[in-house]
């Protein structure tokens, strides 16, 4: 069994001690921005538009994602919000919604009267069920980190700046290796972003070793929180060449 180094202990404390109140600390609630629109990603993806994901549109007129190296990805992100519980539909899209339409996700205007309207100082913003794992089906590695580049610059310059004491992004690292890690991590903080989500130990592998050390210190230097959503590899997903296979971490 490899265990996390020494050297760096891990220590419960506030995700956010930055930027926002304590009094807005304690009506926060966690919520995907949803899949960001749909020339979006391409766009911001410089020489790799043509390897980035894209948003079609399919033959009953509900939406899935296109990507190299993963199955076509049906949008159900977010699709129950809106509703009450007897009406929801967790895995059953309809025709005509979409990211711009559907409650819960839209524009940062539309979140913050959303907010308003739940009673809601604040959101944490989660990547998406199609993220950095789902990415990873695509092989080229430059363009798959323009890909997560894409996204973080989008999250922190268009989305979140509009008010960024209520929209507070989760940025995304590559799956790729400990370099690449650090390196994004290091512009997220650049970006104004306070924490990133990470989909594996950083030196790409599904256990720790003492490679991750960089990443960690990183973290720490950078006053830089760190999460995870539900647990590594979720939603399930194929995770490209350079995965490890193994489906769960054991410590």
């Amino acid at each position: 069994m490899i265990r996390p180094s020494e050297r760096f202990k891990l220590t419960p404390v506030p995700m956010f001690n930055q930027g926002v109140s304590d009094e807005v600390q304690m009506h926060l609630r966690r919520f995907p921005p949803g899949n960001p629109p749909r020339p979006l990603l391409p766009a911001r993806s410089g020489k790799f538009r043509d390897r980035a994901p894209k948003v079609i549109t399919l033959e009953d007129g509900t939406l899935a994602v296109l990507q190299e190296g993963q199955p076509l990805e049906r949008l159900i992100s977010n699709i129950s919000c809106g509703l009450p519980y007897e009406k929801s539909r967790p895995f059953d899209p309809l025709p005509g919604e979409s990211y711009e339409t559907s409650p819960g996700t839209g524009s940062p205007a539309q979140r913050l009267t959303e907010q308003a309207e739940d009673g809601v100082d604040a959101e944490v913003l989660f990547p998406g069920n199609v993220g950095p794992g789902f990415w990873r089906g695509i092989r080229n590695d430059d363009a798959y980190k323009a890909v997560v580049r894409a996204y973080n610059d989008w999250l922190a310059e268009e989305y979140c700046a509009y008010s960024p004491e209520r929209l507070i992004g989760v940025g995304v690292t590559p799956i790729t290796n400990i370099d690449d890690a650090v390196a994004e991590l290091t512009h997220c903080q650049k970006i104004g972003l306070k924490t990133v989500i990470i989909d594996n130990f950083p030196a790409g592998n599904r256990y720790p070793t003492a490679a991750d050390d960089r990443f960690w210190a990183a973290a720490v230097d950078l006053d830089m929180a760190l999460t995870i959503h539900v647990e590594f590899g979720f939603p399930r997903r194929s995770r490209g060449p350079q995965a490890d296979r193994r489906q769960r971490t054991v410590f």
